[in-house]
């Protein structure tokens, strides 16, 4: 990490987040109005709570202390040992927060994250959760491609009834069902099932053989995000027991689903596929505003995930996506390294006659079919 740097228009360049005023911090990302739980200082602890990940963060500071821009991102390697440097990439779950979106601010805040980031990752990817228009021209310049890439948004702002009247009819059975069922929807409250809702998660994705983070990854999740109730854990609970989970990122006026997992054996009660509609009421009721179900593929390419999301009645948005490749020969040898995990995993897959779930997953922060 370098040292603070001052170039043109007075602002310092930051790129150690120990030197950034922790409360000027939260302040300058609960005021931008695209500020999210992604930015805040809480998802850096967690980040460097993370085996084998590492924060990625870069800052423009007045002379006065506030921020004038800042980016905050994770350096994750989907190979172990050795192999991690083929695989190494930067992820960002938002596009840098710059006052105004001020194209020298970002251009700025850009140079520095590459300065002393760049030679690490093989890429940088933003994964956009708003309109990224803006910022298009500044991201291309600096050498970031754009693709599109689709996301489900859901409005919380509706009446229940349009909100119900939009739910397809599956979904609505499925409601029906759980409650004839008798099963319950609330937060998730004691310690034992927010580590239950974990091993669901891990049994889910070991199923799918999906990557998953290091098991201190979630207890970061416990430790830091859910205390602030940045994250909140929701379940469905039938006879008391909990049989699914869902984790929620909270910020202001805005939902973001993040990991899901559950019980298959009772999977026929229907807990876990109408657990994102209490989920929804449960929003809704408090004031917010905006549920993100996250990802859903790419335009014009079949993706069962995209179809489940879509039935809770959500609007599909393209925010897209900016990559800039640094090492174009490891990306190459690491992008053949993951295809050949995957054709393997596949002939395992087939060859198993394992049940599969009955909903898929949110999209996952590490699904390399999403990355």
């Amino acid at each position: 990490m370098g040292e603070p740097r001052t170039e043109a228009g007075g602002l310092r360049t930051i790129t150690d987040p120990r030197q950034v005023d922790r409360d000027a911090w939260c302040r300058f990302v609960d005021e931008h109005p695209h500020g999210t739980t992604f930015h805040r200082p809480e998802m850096l602890e967690v980040y460097t709570a993370t085996r084998r990940d590492a924060p990625v963060f870069a800052a423009l500071i007045r002379a006065d202390g506030s921020i004038a821009g800042l980016m905050l991102g994770v350096l994750q390697r989907s190979l172990p040992g050795p192999l991690g440097v083929f695989t190494a990439r930067a992820i960002f779950w938002g596009a840098p927060l710059v006052a105004r979106d001020d194209a020298a601010c970002l251009r700025q805040l850009l140079n520095a994250y590459e300065a002393s980031y760049g030679s690490r990752a093989v890429y940088s990817q933003f994964r956009h959760l708003w309109a990224s228009d803006a910022i298009k021209p500044t991201l291309a310049e600096a050498g970031y491609d754009y693709e599109d890439h689709l996301d489900v948004i859901m409005d919380l702002t509706l009446s229940q009834d349009e909100r119900w009247k939009r739910l397809k009819h599956m979904r609505r059975k499925n409601v029906k069902k759980a409650a004839r069922e008798g099963v319950e929807f609330h937060e998730i409250e004691s310690e034992a099932d927010v580590h239950l809702a974990h091993d669901y998660i891990r049994q889910l994705y070991t199923r799918i053989r999906l990557p998953l983070p290091h098991a201190s990854y979630f207890e970061a999740i416990r430790t830091v995000l859910w205390p602030a109730r940045l994250a909140r854990y929701f379940g469905a609970y039938h006879q008391g027991r909990l049989i699914a989970a869902r984790i929620v990122l909270c910020h202001r006026a805005w939902m973001y689903d993040f990991w899901a997992g559950g019980d298959d054996e009772v999977a026929d009660l229907q807990g876990g596929t109408t657990l994102p509609w209490a989920i929804l009421e449960w929003g809704a009721d408090r004031g917010y505003r905006t549920f993100d179900f996250g990802g859903a593929g790419k335009p014009g390419v079949a993706y069962g995930v995209r179809d489940y999301k879509l039935a809770y009645g959500g609007e599909l948005v393209c925010y897209g996506r900016h990559t800039r490749i640094h090492r174009p020969l490891l990306y190459k040898a690491g992008s053949a390294a993951v295809t050949l995990l995957r054709a393997t995993a596949g002939r395992r897959k087939t060859s198993t006659t394992a049940p599969q779930p009955t909903a898929p997953a949110p999209t996952p922060m590490r699904d390399q079919a999403e990355g």
